[in-house]
């Protein structure tokens, strides 16, 4: 039997909502991005707070809440 969480599927971030920043987990560039994004202790998606570490899905991407910003993750093959 498989246990795993169901992540919802957000859709795509609206631009007129508070939105926190996506940013990928493979880029190059990842770690002068986390210097300039703000750390928090939670992410905004569509204007809905969620705490660090929470995990959405947001058309074929799950995002995880990393100290104020989203990161993509790998979206694993049960999804």
């Amino acid at each position: 039997m498989s246990h795993h969480k169901t992540i919802t599927d957000l859709g795509a971030p609206i631009p007129e909502l508070k939105n926190s920043p996506i940013i990928s987990n493979f880029d190059e560039e990842r770690e002068l991005i986390d210097m300039q994004i703000p750390e928090e202790r939670q992410c905004y998606f569509n204007g809905n707070a969620y705490q660090h570490g929470a995990c959405i899905k947001s058309g074929t991407v799950i995002l995880q809440c990393e100290r104020g910003a989203w990161v993509e993750t790998e979206v694993p093959d049960e999804f």
